[in-house]
């Protein structure tokens, strides 16, 4: 019968003008266009759109060209089209599965196919409010779901492959699961979309393919039949061939095909074409099956001599999808215009001014939109407006003057008794929202500021009114700016930098500095002059110091100065690097930051080199690092203008407990670039020493300056401190201010900030030093702890040749808005001669072994072991020893703190670890 079959392939061959062999080696690709591709790999369109399908890069091995294309949809031949090429349009989401015969004018032929899932956009429906209505005397904002659009996937369930179906009597089958179909079961013969197999196999007379439901309902596919001598695809006819791989083509049983595979369906062929056939049993005997489980589908040959390969297949549902998986927002894309016979429209609001008031307006609003597959549509919403008066009554106009309580008032008049909310809003301030019937603010202000209060009505949208009053600036209010006079003309021309935090020596006007921003905002009081001077040794006014005020020129309004400067030095690198807010506690996060100050008048750019303790684990940072080298991480700096700052945030995971007493270090370098890929020699460099602790107060003062506790250092050794805060609370701090008194043995005017968590005002009054975080909005800890810290950091001279034992103490108070002052511990430096910290190092406490199994001994008699505490934080021995030495054998194993106390009072602690 085979040699038949041969006899008969090659008459028709020479029968037919279309092929009957495969193309091997023939190749292309089917292309599609007129869709939208969605982020979860589905393709989408508008209801009722089309896509075109063409092949392309299309290779005949024998050179030929292209003589016909015969498309498939879903497994259905499509009529002939134009230019070669098939357009399909339709309405529901589904699998779309194209095939084409791509058919040489040489005599063979080859399939190709693509698989397209492929989806709509539903429309979007806008939203104006519970109740759709808003009220006169504000504007009504209209807004989309932004959750609208929704990805409406096909339901279709696919099975790993391929599968070999052998010769004679053995049943192959393929499981397929289907899960999360929102339709539990088939309710109906078409609730079962298709069933597609992509295979091989010789002779189909001998095979019987069928399915198997959840529930084991069965319905037959193909039914064998002797005289169907016909194959599925292009098989390899050799008996038993597992590893001897044929062609598949694409099949789909559905119901609501035209075409059953008999007989009499395909005269003349040798392979069943791809396309959609109808079942040899009802889908209608699946009625009941559940649709959610393992479906089965069965092959059985019960005739020797041929083979197949099935290599996919999957089952369509008509309906039900586990629509969560795919919910598709893309809001940002929506195109939306507004139209309104009734109201004016702009960018989505209705305006004040397009009603009139006292009166009850209805009205529709008209959309329209455009998706971003391209869709458009329109809707209209019905919207009520209504007029509720409110009364808003402020004090009347005033002029702010520092000195003075000064407060702003805003009385809201009570109608209804309803729980209205006053909105408090003023520039440069963000808005606050508080609940309140009486609203009586002390506002500190540095410049003339409008202040409007709203009062609005949480039940109805837009339901507000506003008034505001004008808080002025005294009448003898000046802001002064300084700036560096690149071109030495006197002008404060375009592209010249201010200068922040510049100290000026204002004669009357006392030790000013600039903002962040190079401003100062202060008053002259009865004065209508003032001169003001800079250091002479680094810097040369070019505009002229004194200044006589025009008393007519003031209207309200602050006056402004320009004063530009230059550096009277040649150009020279000078830079101070700052390592602040890393902490000691144990199991938590540090966040820290890094920073280099350029306090010279020059530099070019550079490195920022940072090495963190190995106890601790650098997590990520803002910038990120240009390289990380184990604890090693490296930033590249941008040039620095005068009194610039270049930070770095970064987030470290500090140690865990049973690193208790270890004591860490950590270093920052700066270099500046000398020339490409050549840097300079370490310019500055700072260390932290930290003492790892299981409890830590966040609002605390440090010295960055001297040896061992007293903090020893040097007569004329510049001082470096840091005022760490934290806001501790669950709600936000508007204004954080802290004051230092500096002490008498320090010079007042050398202070000089260098590195600063947020942007701060500057004021020094006699030996006082005030830093005011204004409008801050710090929040508490239970917000967001990472954004709860923040610190300043500055240097200060020494006054000169300070004498040996004199002991330097600073303290600072921190207030949180109207909170209580947070009083910090006392900062302490000590002066001793350089022999004399050299002695004090070589004195310094060792303690041995460690780790140790019972006995401890220290080497310096002039200590005492005072307490010694566990990991925990629990005191566990209290003056234990006046000798040298302490037996620890009776301690649980693990890491204890030792503290010690010498003669003359110095506390020092060592941690040993026990055995």
């Amino acid at each position: 019968m085979k040699n038949f079959l041969v006899l008969y392939l090659f008459l028709s061959i020479t029968s037919f003008s279309f092929s009957q062999t495969p193309c091997l080696g023939g190749s292309g690709n089917i292309v599609a266009t007129g869709y939208s591709t969605t982020n979860d790999g589905y393709y989408q369109q508008c209801v009722g759109g089309e896509i075109v399908f063409s092949c392309e890069d299309v290779v005949l091995p024998d050179g030929g060209t292209v003589s016909n294309i015969d498309w498939y949809a879903n497994g259905s031949l499509q009529p002939s089209q134009p230019n070669q090429s098939l357009t399909i349009s339709y309405e529901n989401p589904q699998l779309l599965e194209i095939s084409a015969n791509v058919i040489s004018s040489e005599g063979c032929f080859f399939a190709l196919e693509l698989d397209m899932p492929v989806a709509f956009l539903t429309y979007p429906e806008p939203e104006f409010g519970d109740a759709n209505i808003g009220c006169l005397g504000g504007e009504l904002q209209i807004d989309v779901n932004a959750d609208a659009f929704q990805l409406e996937p096909v339901s279709f369930y696919a099975a790993d492959h391929p599968l070999f179906v052998p010769d004679y009597f053995v049943i192959s089958e393929i499981p397929i699961v289907v899960q999360g179909n929102v339709l539990e079961t088939i309710t109906d013969c078409n609730s079962l979309q298709n069933v597609f197999i992509n295979m091989e196999h010789s002779f189909v007379g001998d095979l019987l393919i069928w399915l198997t439901c959840p529930n084991g309902a069965t319905v037959d596919l193909l039914l064998n039949n002797g005289s169907l001598n016909i194959n599925f695809g292009i098989p390899v006819d050799i008996e038993n061939s597992p590893d001897e791989i044929g062609i598949g083509f694409d099949y789909f049983w559905d119901m609501n095909a035209d075409t059953e595979i008999t007989i009499s369906a395909f005269p003349g062929l040798t392979t069943v074409p791809s396309g959609s056939y109808l079942p040899n049993e009802s889908f209608c005997e699946l009625i009941g099956c559940p649709i959610n489980g393992t479906w089965t589908l069965s092959f059985l040959d019960w005739v020797s001599w041929d083979d197949g390969h099935v290599f996919s297949s999957g089952l369509s549902f008509d309906s039900g999808y586990n629509g969560s998986s795919y919910d598709y927002t893309q809001s940002a894309f929506n195109q939306f215009t507004w139209t309104s016979e009734e109201f004016e429209l702009s960018n989505q609001t209705i305006s004040e001014s397009s009603v009139q008031s006292n009166e009850v307006i209805t009205g529709g609003v008209t959309y329209s939109y455009t998706n971003p597959a391209g869709c458009t549509g329109t809707a209209e919403k019905q919207l009520e407006l209504i007029h509720l008066p409110l009364g808003l009554t402020l004090s009347e106009d005033f002029v702010y003057d520092s000195s003075q309580d000064n407060f702003v008032t805003a009385q809201i008049a009570i109608e209804g008794q309803q729980n209205y909310f006053v909105q408090r809003s003023w520039s440069p301030s963000q808005s606050v929202l508080n609940q309140y019937a009486l609203s009586t603010e002390v506002l500190p202000i540095t410049e003339d500021t409008w202040i409007t209060f709203t009062a609005s009505i949480p039940e109805y949208i837009g339901c507000s009114v506003s008034d505001s009053i004008l808080v002025s600036l005294p009448d003898n209010g000046i802001m002064l700016t300084v700036f560096h006079d690149a071109n030495e003309n006197g002008i404060y021309d375009e592209g010249e930098n201010t200068i922040p935090f510049f100290p000026i020596d204002g004669d009357a006007l006392g030790m000013l500095y600039t903002s962040s921003q190079g401003t100062i905002l202060t008053s002259l009081d009865e004065a209508t002059s003032f001169e003001i001077n800079v250091d002479a040794s680094n810097w040369e006014l070019t505009t002229p110091s004194f200044i006589e005020v025009d008393e007519t020129e003031w209207s309200g309004y602050a006056l402004q100065y320009f004063f530009g400067v230059k550096p009277t030095a040649n150009l020279s690198v000078s830079v101070d690097v700052a390592l602040s807010a890393i902490t000691p506690l144990c199991n938590s996060t540090s966040y820290a930051q890094a920073s280099i100050f350029n306090s010279g008048n020059y530099f070019p750019g550079g490195e920022l080199v940072i090495t963190i303790d190995s106890l601790y684990t650098f997590v990520s940072s803002t910038p990120e690092p240009s390289a990380i080298a184990g604890s090693v991480i490296t930033f590249q700096v941008a040039p620095l203008t005068f009194n610039q700052q270049f930070a770095v945030a970064m987030q470290l995971q500090n140690p865990a407990e049973t690193s208790f007493g270890q004591i860490t270090n950590h270093l920052i370098e700066g270099y500046y670039t000398i020339s490409e890929g050549v840097m300079s020699t370490v310019q500055d460099a700072d260390s932290l020493q930290l003492e790892i602790v299981c409890a830590y107060d966040p609002n605390n003062k440090l010295t960055h300056t001297g040896t061992g506790a007293e903090n020893f250092i040097d007569p004329n050794t510049d001082l470096e401190y840091t005022i760490n805060f934290q806001n501790i609370g669950n709600a936000p701090a508007t204004t954080v201010t802290l004051t230092d008194e500096i002490s008498e043995l320090l010079n007042i005017e050398s202070l000089q900030p260098i590195a600063w968590s947020h942007d701060f005002v500057l004021s020094v009054n006699e030996n006082i030093a005030t830093f005011v975080f204004e409008d801050i909005q710090l929040l508490g800890v239970e917000q967001n702890e990472a954004e709860s810290h923040g610190f300043v950091r500055f240097k200060i001279k020494q006054q000169p040749n300070l004498a040996p034992a004199t002991v330097i103490e600073n303290i600072a108070e921190i207030v949180f808005d109207n909170n209580e002052a947070i009083i910090t511990n006392t900062a302490i430096n000590t002066i001793i001669t350089p022999i004399g910290i050299a002695q004090l190092e070589k004195n310094m406490l060792s303690v041995f072994p460690n780790p140790t199994a019972d006995v401890v001994y220290w080497n310096n008699a002039d200590y005492r072991l005072v307490k010694i505490v566990n990991a925990l934080g629990k005191v566990v021995a209290l003056r234990p020893s006046n000798q040298n030495s302490y037996n620890m054998s009776s301690l649980p194993s693990g890491i204890y703190l030792l503290q010690f106390e010498s003669s003359q009072g110095e506390i020092v602690r060592k941690q040993v670890s026990k055995k």
